[in-house]
């Protein structure tokens, strides 16, 4: 190394000297380094004469001084000051004078101590980031010696705004809607804190979770579920938000062949009114049968093609659907035909065209109509007799007893 420094002591009559000196700058660009520095000594008498003496010892220069710092709290509000305590000195615990440096998010804050002893304060910004920040301090005093300290402080987050993310605003019923809340502090940063999420169909509480602002939650709409705007809406501890998304009216049949018989379901969430249309189709004709649905979202109904086709092989074709080679036996009996029969008056009729058969219900219902009224004037009738014979009796009794009283009397005034 090029550090040199020379100090002169005077030697004593018996051959002793003593030194006490600083380690000192030559200027102020001069920096002394930490190490270990080799003594040299040259020693004269008071004749002249010079005797060098290499490597005599090591002197060990350290730089380091002692400091301590706390913070006045270590748990702050956005737009607090924050207050540091500090106190420095040398390794011999003497006093020192000098200046401390703060770095704190990569702004720098200056000031100067005496006395071994200083106070410093740093105003935070409102819009300071929220949770853990890290403060670099160092000491220092006139001749470079300095000594290093971190403080760790945390920023109590502010909730600033609250919202509801959705990737739509329009569903149909049996989908997805993942619901994800965005609860912001004043940093502009996202908040990780528990929230309330409440899904509401109208007046009907559909969903009612508590989640992490920062996690998302799926719900699965009802393959019937309401049509119309729903509602969400959202609460932390100190804001909430609402926002509403739309269900989508949805009105389609799921049609399925089962024997000849076609089952018909209402898949939508709204019931379903419109007339269904049934081609049916064999090598000599083509029939089309109307039904009227009225379907509500989840029920069905079945239609019996036996009651409106004669037997034979047919290609039936509902809406989107098709269905091959569809033979249709008829094996009722007799009471199952009139049932069916009367299931046509009383249910959803089925109209058809294209084929005679469609009067065979109509002779069997006529049938059906007749043998109720005949059944029912047969009863009304015998009734009536009967009423009748009653009250013939009742008169023949009624004669018999004033006839009796009447003899009665006149043996009286006989006697």
């Amino acid at each position: 190394t090029n550090f040199v420094r020379e100090y002169s002591a005077e030697i004593t009559e018996d051959g002793r000297f003593s030194l006490t000196s600083t380690v000192y700058r030559k200027s102020l660009e001069d920096e002394i380094q930490e190490g270990s520095y080799v003594i040299d000594i040259t020693a004269k008498d008071g004749y002249g004469e010079e005797t060098f003496f290499s490597n005599i010892g090591v002197l060990t220069l350290s730089k380091a001084l002692k400091s301590n710092l706390e913070l006045a709290q270590s748990t702050v509000n956005p737009g607090d000051t924050i207050k540091i305590i500090g106190s420095a000195q040398k390794t011999s615990d003497e006093l020192i004078a000098g200046t401390v440096t703060f770095v704190l998010d990569e702004e720098t804050y200056q000031g100067s101590f005496t006395e071994g002893a200083f106070e410093f304060e740093i105003d935070l910004k409102d819009d300071v980031a929220s949770y853990s920040h890290t403060i670099a301090a160092t000491v220092e005093d006139q001749f470079g010696n300095a000594a290093e300290n971190t403080l760790v402080f945390s920023v109590t987050p502010i909730e600033n705004s609250l919202s509801i993310i959705l990737d739509k605003w329009e569903f149909l019923a049996g989908e997805q809607v993942e619901i994800q809340a965005s609860l912001i502090d004043q940093a502009g940063d996202e908040i990780s804190k528990d929230i309330d999420i409440e899904v509401k169909d109208g007046r009907t509480t559909i969903l009612e979770s508590t989640i992490k602002s920062t996690d998302s939650i799926t719900l699965e709409l009802d393959e019937f579920a309401e049509p119309g705007k729903w509602t969400i809406e959202v609460k932390s501890s100190s804001l909430e938000s609402t926002t509403e998304f739309v269900v989508k009216s949805s009105a389609f049949l799921d049609i399925k062949l089962e024997g000849t018989n076609l089952i018909v379901e209402n898949k939508g969430n709204i019931e379903y009114t419109k007339k269904l249309i049934i081609t049916a189709i064999n090598e000599d004709q083509q029939y089309t049968l109307e039904r009227r649905t009225n379907l509500k979202p989840g029920e069905s109904t079945t239609i019996k093609l036996v009651t409106a086709l004669e037997q034979g092989t047919y290609d039936i074709s509902v809406l989107d659907n098709t269905f091959n080679d569809v033979e249709i036996v008829d094996s009722r009996s007799i009471l199952e035909k009139m049932g069916d029969s009367v299931a046509s008056v009383t249910g959803n009729a089925v109209v058809s065209s294209g084929s005679s058969t469609s009067n065979v219900p109509l002779v069997l219902v006529i049938l059906i109509v007749a043998f109720v009224l005949t059944y029912v004037l047969r009863r009304k009738r015998n009734k009536n007799l009967k009423v009748k014979t009653k009250r013939e009796e009742e008169i023949k009794k009624a004669k018999k007893y004033k006839q009796g009283l009447r003899e009665k009397v006149a043996n009286k005034l006989k006697g």
